[in-house]
């Protein structure tokens, strides 16, 4: 749960995993709100699936997902809304956040640990300040 900062208090949001679940209003309304409590100096830092859509179809996801679904009793593919790609890195730039967006597949890289094809591909760390 979010709460009011005070105008001298900078605050650091984490958002792993959370974007792909959530609807394109809700990530809107969860953008907005960090932002209406944030101050300058403030710092979010998220991690964003820029083409759920591809996930989705990947047969290396597809097997991951189900497998997991099995053992939770439910499929997991359907908790992801099926809405246009969402771009927080844009709607955090749009609103004079700077941001830096990064690729899974070049902090892999960047650490020799290369990710093979699979659903991380798509996958985008988003780090950005006020």
């Amino acid at each position: 749960m979010l709460t009011a900062v005070t105008a001298a208090t900078a605050l650091v949001v984490l958002s792993r995993g959370l974007l792909p679940f959530l609807p394109n209003v809700a990530k809107d309304l969860l953008l907005s709100t960090v932002h209406d409590l944030t101050v300058s100096g403030s710092i979010i830092s998220m991690e964003s699936v820029e083409d759920l859509a591809a996930l989705r179809r990947d047969p290396h996801f597809e097997d991951i997902w189900t497998r997991m679904g099995r053992r939770m009793g439910l499929d997991v593919t359907e908790l992801w809304p099926d809405e246009p790609n969402y771009h927080a890195d844009r709607w955090l730039a749009d609103h004079n956040w700077t941001v830096l967006s990064v690729y899974a597949t070049d902090v892999a890289q960047q650490y020799q640990r290369p990710l093979d094809d699979g659903p991380m591909l798509t996958n985008l760390f988003i780090t950005a300040q006020r």
